[in-house]
């Protein structure tokens, strides 16, 4: 999987099966209603599975950090800015999209994001140009010194894998602490 570095590290990591992809696929959004009721069930998917780590004696609930991989990537200024439970993020190949209905626009969230974020990407990617990227971490809300941008050699998916992990899991420790 893209994510197994965070537990080979000494992580946990849940991977919630949101609503619409995987298994839970349907058909795709017919429009804005269904785009916006799409995007509040996947928020809940991620919300109730944080509900679920806080019941683990394993798990220290109070580091948690989010990672995501392009459409999570997309998707992340909505969970970031309403669930404080969240203390920071790694969001890899993702930017900011404007075709969505206000309600669930990205870029409206972002500023009310407050973690630390480290947004990784591909040089060269199509489905999020250099210039939405910057807008991106321009619009969050998180002091300028606690977000960083790092642009790898590759297309959406950086070339780079172990620059990106590396990168992740620098950023894990330096705002969560270091694995014991």
């Amino acid at each position: 999987s893209r994510f197994d570095f965070i537990m080979r590290s000494g992580r946990a990591a849940i991977y919630p099966v949101y609503q619409g992809t995987y298994e839970r696929r349907g058909p795709p959004p017919s429009g804005d209603s269904d785009r916006r009721d799409w995007y509040v069930e996947m928020a809940k998917d991620l919300f109730r599975a944080i509900d679920y780590l806080e019941t683990r004696t394993d798990v220290d609930s109070k580091r948690l950090g989010y990672y995501s991989l392009s459409m999570g990537a997309f998707f992340a200024p909505i969970p970031l800015a309403l669930d404080s439970r969240i203390k920071t993020a790694v969001i890899a190949s993702g930017g900011l999209r404007f075709n969505w209905p206000p309600e669930i626009q990205p870029a409206n969230f972002a500023p009310e994001v407050r973690v630390p974020v480290l947004l990784i990407s591909g040089k060269n990617d199509f489905q999020a140009p250099p210039d939405v990227q910057a807008r991106l971490l321009e619009l969050l809300g998180t002091p300028k010194e606690h977000k960083k941008w790092i642009a790898l050699d590759g297309g959406h998916v950086p070339n780079d894998y172990r620059g990106l992990v590396r990168e992740a899991l620098d950023w894990y420790d330096q705002y969560l602490g270091p694995v014991k």
